[in-house]
């Protein structure tokens, strides 16, 4: 099944180099310009709203770092930093307003509000609060505070600067637990103990009317006048409905699928389902009906958010990195362009939820390279043409596109553009091509190829000669044999993984530190195949280099020949964590 997860991952680089530098590019792939705007920062909550950034700042008082509040204008390429009397730990932001929570050392809690086109900060939450979560939503805020066992639901008129109680133990009878909040409404959850279920409730911004919700499903999410859920059916068949707030109406929206994660933003839906073991996401439009499947093979999905035309989320990688067999591997965050029907995989991250948002135009997300930081990516206004046949719904349309941009893959003329021909067998000779050009490998003519068989060298080309002799020089390519390459013999998925992780030891050692355990033992996907290439297929299996493999399990041969999308894979897992500088 899909599993929604939560976890956290600190790291060592998260936590060093708290010098924030200035706004700088990353790269540019699948149609995406990618641009650091914070640097060697630990990031709390980062939130994105009609071309501003913000996020929160936490304390280290022993590297000289202060807590406060960053908001990043898009349009200036400026940063403000707003200083805070203690820790933030979370934020929401909605047009020209910052909600955000701040935690001091004895662990009390506030709410702030700040308006960012006038500067003006207030305290909205009254003395002695231990705990605080916030919603701000056009022209209120609304929170929970207190702790687990007691707690009320509160909001807070930004037009009166008025605070009042939505919600306690004397109205509902027990915490509340779940809550969402649009302009008008709020939808929260509570536990019945009569009943020994979660029931729903909702409360109206202008009437302040609290009233029980009919269905007896936890809500999923609130859009507008629409709360959604999912209801077991006939026979345990699961149904995702929208119930209509100011009408009291409930509808089926799609009946007879797993739902997990349920997204709503006006005209679209979306959520993740599994099929044969298998993740994917779908894409619903309202207006007309039809869904749109978004395979993820290979990965665990979680963490959606849906805005506008962008629907974003977290793919893991399912290739176990640990002998615990529990652990899986890489995080990465993808996004969908509903507008451009095409999915990117745009960065790593470390997999915490809540930390990546999209206003619909811009995807904001923390990163774990450069000690920590956060990432701004942008549509870019002219985007890559793509190959033909990978459309962009493909696995392997962002390691395409991403090649494609920087040369390395080129493709054959076709009726409709270009050609990638993703399924076909490549030779060792393009391969090594692809590898030099994608690394920056230096080649050149006076370079000779220490091989027999790559027959007259065309001096208007560095194809194969000069990319062979120049990986040949880095001890990359050893040949058949002392001097016979086989240039435009199938390259094997095994000898594909192995020239990659020579490559990568050769030129950036620092992507793959020495594995603790042993490639001949269970662990490794493919066992102990080969005395060679078995432990560079173990390395590259834990490094993350085999993430994105459609296929990729213990039936997966290494003896069958690389296509051309496998490579592009592989490699891409390579340029995609290589500093821009590299």
């Amino acid at each position: 099944m899909v599993e929604v997860w939560c976890m956290v991952i600190v790291t060592a680089g998260l936590l060093v180099g708290f010098l924030a530098g200035p706004a700088s590019a990353l790269m540019n792939v699948g149609g995406w310009e990618l641009q650091m705007i914070r640097q060697g920062e630990f990031v709390v909550d980062p939130q994105v709203d009609d071309g501003r950034v913000a996020w929160g700042r936490r304390a280290f008082a022993s590297m000289g770092v202060t807590p406060a509040v960053l908001v990043y204008d898009e349009t200036e390429g400026q940063t403000a930093a707003y200083p805070t009397e203690a820790d933030v730990t979370q934020l929401s932001l909605h047009a020209d307003h910052l909600a955000y929570v701040t935690r001091d050392q004895v662990g009390l809690a506030e709410v702030h509000l700040r308006t960012l086109s006038t500067g003006t900060d207030v305290t909205i939450t009254g003395p002695m609060v231990r705990w605080a979560e916030c919603i701000a939503r056009g022209p209120w805020v609304v929170w929970v505070e207190g702790h687990s066992a007691t707690n009320r639901l509160m909001a807070y008129d930004i037009a009166t600067s008025r605070a009042s109680i939505l919600a306690d133990q004397q109205t509902v009878d027990s915490p509340v637990y779940d809550f969402w909040a649009s302009e008008r409404w709020v939808v929260f959850t509570t536990y019945d103990r009569v009943e020994q279920r979660f029931v729903a409730w909702t409360a109206e911004r202008m009437t302040g009317g609290l009233r029980r919700l009919p269905f007896a499903e936890r809500p999923e999410h609130l859009d507008g006048d629409h709360v959604y859920y999912v209801a077991k059916g006939d026979g345990g068949s699961p149904t995702l409905h929208r119930f209509d707030l100011a009408s009291g109406t409930d509808s089926a929206v799609a009946t007879n699928v797993e739902i997990q994660g349920v997204r709503a933003d006006g005209q679209h839906i979306a959520w993740a389902s599994w099929e044969k073991g298998q993740a994917f996401l779908v894409w619903l439009d309202l207006e007309d009906g039809t869904p749109i499947r978004i395979p993820a093979p290979g990965y665990l999905v979680g963490g959606l958010r849906l805005q506008g035309d962008l629907l974003i989320w977290v793919g893991q990688s399912r290739v176990p990195r640990y002998p615990d067999g529990y652990s899986y591997g890489q995080s990465y965050l993808f996004v969908y362009d509903g507008s451009r029907g095409a999915v990117t995989r745009l960065a790593v991250v470390a997999g915490y939820e809540q930390t990546w948002n999209t206003d619909g135009e811009s995807v904001v997300t923390p990163v774990i390279r450069r000690g920590g930081g956060l990432a701004l990516a942008s549509r870019s206004p002219s985007p890559p043409p793509g190959f033909a046949d990978v459309p962009g719904t493909d696995p392997y349309y962002t390691a395409a596109a991403g090649l494609q941009e920087l040369g390395a893959l080129v493709g054959y003329p076709a009726a409709q553009g270009t050609d990638a021909r993703p399924d076909a067998p490549l030779t060792r000779a393009q391969f090594a091509k692809m590898l030099a050009v994608a690394l920056d490998v230096p080649a050149s003519e006076e370079l000779v190829a220490p091989f027999v068989d790559l027959g007259a060298d065309d001096p208007a080309t560095l194809f194969p000669h000069e990319y062979v002799a120049a990986l040949a020089k880095l001890g990359v390519i050893r040949g058949t044999s002392a001097d016979h390459f086989s240039p435009y013999a199938q390259l094997t998925r095994a000898q594909l993984v192995t020239l990659i992780v020579r490559a990568v030891k050769a030129l950036h050692p620092e992507l793959l530190p020495p594995s603790p355990y042993s490639p001949y033992n269970k662990y490794p996907t493919l066992g102990s195949f080969d005395p060679v290439h078995a432990a560079n297929m173990w390395l590259a299996e834990q490094q993350g280099l085999l993430d994105g493999i459609v296929g990729f399990t213990p039936d997966w041969s290494p003896w069958q020949a690389a296509t051309r999308a496998e490579a592009a894979q592989v490699l891409w897992n390579v340029v995609a964590r290589l500093e821009p500088s590299s």
